[in-house]
């Protein structure tokens, strides 16, 4: 039975890093780029879920391709639509 569904953020920035195998400063920039858009906490750390490991697997292997981030939210199918959802 899992603790959690694959929507709960439950990662600090620290462990989805490792998970992914890039650092935290990269994690940063993808969300600049509004590749991804971990949760936040009211003292505003971000929180990422299994789902967010995912779709970050997915961005690290096509940046490893050599595809920008523009290319790559075509490819995810996300031109800026999921971080303006998840802001709000």
């Amino acid at each position: 039975m899992p603790i959690h569904g694959p929507d709960e953020p439950v990662y600090t920035i620290g462990v989805m890093a490792r998970l992914v195998g890039v650092s935290a400063q990269t994690l940063r920039a993808w969300e600049r780029e509004g590749l991804v858009c971990p949760q936040r906490t009211s003292t505003n750390n971000r929180l990422y879920s299994e789902n967010d490991f995912h779709r970050l697997i997915r961005i690290r292997d096509l940046a490893a391709q050599g595809i920008n981030p523009a290319g790559i939210r075509a490819i995810l199918g996300t031109a800026g639509e999921r971080p303006a959802a998840k802001r709000g």
